[in-house]
């Protein structure tokens, strides 16, 4: 994690055009002193789906943009890549399984351990035998990059009824990132609650400690959420000034760490926050990176050259507001 900032959320980016085609905006992006001073937590880039049959598309431009990254940002928190499930007509269970191999050949081929911590990670929603498959593949994957500092990261949802599903995991990855999405402190600080004492079997009883993985909160930041986007996404609440308290960048950065400070004595005791939430770690982070980079106001927006938020980002957040 950058040293530059108290203020580090995590960074979830979808576009793959980065490094595929020449958008240089995400680059330009981490230039700004804006993106040094909230985004310097996690990054998670989607760099496959099922649609990629075992493939990645410009693996060497890929392992030159993470190069990149680390230079102009000065961020040394963990890069996640991430497969992304629900591809049209591809069946996850069997490209989440590969993507471990994946994974792991292009961080042998492509990339050096100097590049800092990284971690495979998967937004799919998979059967328990899949997810253990997947666990068996990546603890062996592990001996093989044994040079590099791996972590295993899943997303999980706030609300899961498959309590068995949801104890795997916890138990062997060593990171989950939960969607927890509300644009209100007070509709943040209930899912968490939900998910802590709900949804994670053992997260807050005397055998938490039997869990692996460390959590990430992710908020919403798309500004196109079909549903429920006034209530759901940071993006209804608009500002084009980066120091509103009311919109924008602060207000998502405020509303979630209210809600997340909350947490200790409030859902969970001191001995099981510190387990689950490192000091070190990253604990919050808003999804949709091509959506949220707007909220930090125009200055950011013409020095990172961002075009589409000038004229974009007002008229989807007015819908997203009424939705």
């Amino acid at each position: 994690m950058s040293e530059a900032s108290n203020k580090c959320m995590a960074t979830y980016s979808w576009r793959q055009a980065y490094w595929t085609d020449n958008d240089t905006s995400f680059i330009d992006f981490f230039k700004t002193p804006q993106a040094k001073e909230y985004n310097c937590g996690d990054v998670y880039l989607n760099i496959a789906d099922a649609s990629n049959e075992g493939h990645l598309l410009s693996p060497e431009r890929l392992a030159d943009f993470l190069s990149q990254f680390r230079e102009v940002s000065g961020n040394t928190a963990t890069i996640y890549l991430f497969y992304a499930g629900g591809a049209s007509g591809y069946n996850d269970t069997v490209w989440a399984l590969d993507f471990v191999r994946l994974f792991e050949e292009f961080t042998l081929n492509y990339t050096h351990p100097s590049l800092g911590p990284v971690g495979i990670s998967f937004n799919v929603d998979l059967p328990l035998q899949a997810w253990m498959e997947i666990f068996d593949k990546t603890d062996e994957m592990k001996k093989t990059l044994h040079c590099y500092d791996v972590k295993v990261d899943a997303s999980l949802s706030t609300v899961n009824t498959n309590r068995r599903l949801v104890d795997t995991i916890m138990a062997r990855s060593d990171h989950v990132t939960v969607t927890t999405f509300s644009n209100s402190a007070a509709g943040l600080y209930d899912k968490f609650k939900i998910f802590l004492n709900e949804t994670c079997p053992n997260c807050n009883n005397d055998y938490y400690c039997n869990y692996k993985a460390k959590i990430t909160f992710l908020g919403e930041g798309d500004c196109t959420l079909p549903e429920d986007c006034s209530v759901a996404s940071m993006c209804a609440k608009f500002s084009a000034c980066p120091d509103d308290p009311n919109g924008g960048i602060l207000y998502a950065y405020s509303t979630m760490k209210k809600a997340f400070d909350a947490i200790r004595g409030g859902i969970l005791p001191s001995d099981r926050f510190d387990h689950f939430f490192p000091a070190h770690e990253t604990h919050i982070g808003l999804n949709y990176f091509e959506w949220v980079r707007c909220f930090y106001g125009y200055q950011t927006w013409i020095e990172a050259n961002l075009t589409e938020c000038g004229s974009q980002y007002f008229p989807l957040s007015q819908k997203c507001n009424a939705q």
